[in-house]
């Protein structure tokens, strides 16, 4: 499981759920966002059907979040939006 937060809010959501996930025994990747947009286009390449990808935004409207979701998009993975 891939987790990716936009901003600072999100970055403390997404760091609960790790830890909500950890305490179950799941070990939850955190990809970061907006600091270092070339490693997490690498990870998302290397993704495939059976990861999980959940992204933390805002508005959904950030330019590097949609950049880095065509990733996934060309290599014709699922996607699913929850708001």
């Amino acid at each position: 499981m891939y987790l990716l937060a936009t901003g600072t809010d999100q970055q403390i959501q997404e760091q609960n759920f790790a830890r909500t996930f950890f305490k179950m025994n799941i070990v939850c990747t955190m990809i970061p966002g907006n600091s270092n947009i070339e490693l997490a286009s690498i990870v998302l390449d290397n993704c495939n059907q059976d990861d999980l990808i959940i992204f933390f935004s805002d508005s959904g409207n950030n330019t590097h979040i949609n950049e880095l979701l065509t990733i996934p998009l060309k290599k014709r993975l699922r996607l699913r939006q929850s708001l």
